[in-house]
C-alpha cells in the first residue's frame, strides 16, 4: 500500500536503507492496516527525527476511520524513556503491557550480548484502534533458539514480540 525510506539516518542503517512499509489487510470483510519499521540504531537524536517521517509519510496519508492500525517492529526505543512517549504521541498508538514474566526483548541472557546488558524492550506491537473496539488480547516475547555445534543459541541479538489482536468493529 505504501512505503518510505528514512531520510534521517546515519551509519550502516543508512546503507540498510531503513523505513517504514504499511499494508492493508481484511479479515472476514474487517479491514486494517499495519505498518512495520525498523528503527535507527545507536543515535537517539536520528531515531527520534525518524518518528515523525512515519505520521507523516505512513499513518496521516492513509488514515481511515474504523480500520485499525498496528505499528510494529524494532522500534530501538526503551519503554518508559522520553523517546518512547514521544513514539507514542507522535504517531497517536497505544502501548500494551506484555504477558511474560521477563518483559524484555533484549538483555543479557541473549547468546549474542555480553551477561551484563541491561534488559530493555524495544520491539513493540502499538495499536490505534481508529473509532473501532480493536484491543490487543496478550502479548508475550518469541525467543527463537537454535541448536548449533552442541549448544542452543538465540537467533538474533534480540527477541520479537507476539500479539494476540482481537479485531472488533
Amino acid at each position: 500500500m505504501a512505503h518510505i525510506v528514512y531520510k534521517n539516518a546515519t551509519g550502516v542503517d543508512r546503507m540498510a536503507e531503513k523505513g517504514c512499509l504499511l499494508v492493508e489487510a481484511e479479515l472476514d470483510g474487517f479491514r486494517f492496516q499495519i505498518a512495520a519499521t525498523h528503527l535507527q540504531a545507536g543515535d537517539d537524536a536520528v531515531r527520534d527525527k525518524e518518528i515523525p517521517e512515519i505520521y507523516e509519510g505512513i499513518i496521516r496519508p492513509h488514515m481511515a476511520d474504523g480500520v485499525p492500525l498496528l505499528l510494529v517492529g524494532d522500534m530501538n526505543i526503551d519503554v518508559g524513556t522520553e523517546s518512547y512517549k514521544l513514539l507514542l504521541e507522535t504517531t497517536r498508538m497505544r502501548d500494551f503491557p506484555l504477558d511474560d514474566d521477563h518483559p524484555f526483548t533484549t538483555d543479557g541472557l541473549n547468546s549474542w550480548n555480553r551477561p551484563n546488558k541491561k534488559p530493555k524492550r524495544i520491539d513493540h506491537v502499538l495499536l490505534n484502534p481508529r473509532g473501532t473496539a480493536t484491543t490487543i488480547v496478550r502479548q508475550t516475547v518469541q525467543r527463537a533458539t537454535k541448536r548449533r555445534e552442541g549448544e542452543t543459541i538465540d537467533l538474533a541479538d534480540h527477541y520479537g514480540v507476539v500479539a494476540e489482536v482481537l479485531l472488533k468493529k
